[in-house]
């Protein structure tokens, strides 16, 4: 039963280092995440104050708007390109949600099975002091 009750505990003590690594990983994840999103924010803004001076300008030369549909087609490109990445992070965020969770489960099982064996250890430990105690009061009526 001793030895039964060392191998839950190491085990226990194993799913939560699991459960730990997995929210270290998902931490990690939600900071690349964040940090694309404010990637996308910048990319809009840079996207914005390039196209001020467009604002302002009546009539533009050939060349001029030549120069401003291939910085947008560059704008368009890199933001299609930051969506997908944000998007393969989501995907990566649920995945390891959902590892968590399973994680977080197999820590709560294995914590309830050491708890278990730990009860049936003491209540047995127990068992065998109230025996021991009643064979001591046998022998001494006996004298």
């Amino acid at each position: 039963m001793r030895n039964k009750l060392r191998a839950l505990k190491t085990l226990a003590w194993y799913k939560e280092l699991k459960e730990e690594q997995a929210k270290a990983t998902l931490l990690q994840a939600k900071q690349v995440y964040q940090i694309l999103l404010k990637e996308k924010e910048n990319l809009i803004k840079e996207k914005e104050e390039a196209f001020k001076g467009l604002e302002n300008k009546k009539v533009l030369t050939a060349e001029e708007l030549k120069t401003y549909l291939e910085i947008l087609e560059v704008f368009f490109v890199a933001k299609e390109e930051l969506e997908t990445k944000i998007k393969t992070q989501e995907r990566e965020i649920d995945l390891l949600l959902e590892a968590l969770k399973n994680a977080y489960q197999e820590k709560r099982v294995a914590e309830i099975l050491r708890d278990k064996t730990y009860r049936l250890f003491y209540e047995e430990g127990l068992k065998n002091f109230y025996r021991q105690m009643d064979d001591l009061m046998v022998i001494r009526r006996g004298k």
